[in-house]
């Protein structure tokens, strides 16, 4: 299931990229798939394709090509991985200007967050390799939003997929919780 194939692989009987797709939809004005030329997609997307032409398969191409789209405006990310991401939390996400921390591991998901338009320049100027999580972090050093450990899982592998299937619909994380601020590592 790793690299460009996630998008297709189902889950409940939709496609990842469409679980994506319905949690975005209720907190952003503007959908958008981000994807390599080569990348396996559904047919019938819900949203139109923006192709990203780096060949390196690096995360951060992704996010620089949705900025470079978005001409000025911040971008709401959620990785096609994320499928379990509800539209509660993305919104928070999206009002705090904040990237996700899973709650258990205090691990930053950076495919999981709002992008200022000023994160252009900073992404595009990073060394090639560099992950994403330093540049996020110590660049940008944005808010980190807690999230519940479930609404973060990855789905990489087959045994993924099954744990997202168990785990149903988890809690959204707590309106309450303001965000933390991002201390540099």
């Amino acid at each position: 299931m790793g690299g460009g194939g996630k998008a297709t692989v189902t889950l409940r009987g939709r496609p990842l990229v469409e679980h994506a797709l319905s949690a975005l939809a209720p907190v952003v004005d503007e959908l958008v798939v981000v994807a390599k030329r080569a990348t396996p997609l559904p047919d019938a997307l819900s949203a139109p394709v923006w192709e990203d032409e780096v060949e390196d398969h690096h995360p951060r191409h992704g996010i620089v090509r949705a900025l470079r789209g978005a001409a000025g405006a911040d971008v709401l990310v959620l990785a096609v991985d994320l499928p379990l991401m509800d539209a509660a939390t993305l919104a928070r996400l999206r009002d705090a200007g904040a990237v996700a921390r899973e709650v258990e591991s205090g691990r930053v998901q950076p495919l999981c967050g709002r992008y200022p338009a000023r994160a252009l320049a900073l992404l595009e100027a990073a060394p090639p390799g560099e992950p994403l999580t330093r540049t996020v972090l110590d660049r940008l050093a944005p808010p980190l939003l807690d999230v519940p450990t479930p609404l973060l899982l990855n789905v990489n592998v087959p045994e993924d997929l099954a744990r997202a299937e168990a785990l149903g619909s988890p809690a959204p994380c707590e309106p309450s919780a303001p965000p933390s601020r991002s201390a540099r590592p």
